[in-house]
């Protein structure tokens, strides 16, 4: 698998986004990437920091440890899918 770190020309990149929302699967799985950030929306919220125990939030400080997703390979090589950790550690 390789990757481009290069940025894009405004041109090149308006045709890569023609191309990818021409694609049924794209957009498909773009609908399915806002739903699944729409419904975590914790996942991309930034915590406060805890400067003192009072200042902390109860249940933050509670809560073992956040969530954390990690991206599988699907059976195609292309896309990759969101997996959840295991419920018990």
């Amino acid at each position: 698998m390789s990757y481009n770190f290069a940025k894009r020309s405004a041109e090149n990149s308006q045709l890569w986004w023609k191309s990818l929302l021409s694609k049924k699967l794209s957009r498909i799985t773009i609908a399915k990437l806002i739903s699944f950030l729409t419904e975590n929306e914790n996942l991309t919220k930034q915590l406060p920091e805890a400067t003192s125990s009072s200042d902390s939030d109860p249940d933050l400080s509670s809560s073992p440890r956040p969530q954390t997703y990690r991206l599988r390979p699907s059976r195609r090589s292309i896309p990759r899918t969101l997996i959840s950790p295991p419920t018990s550690i």
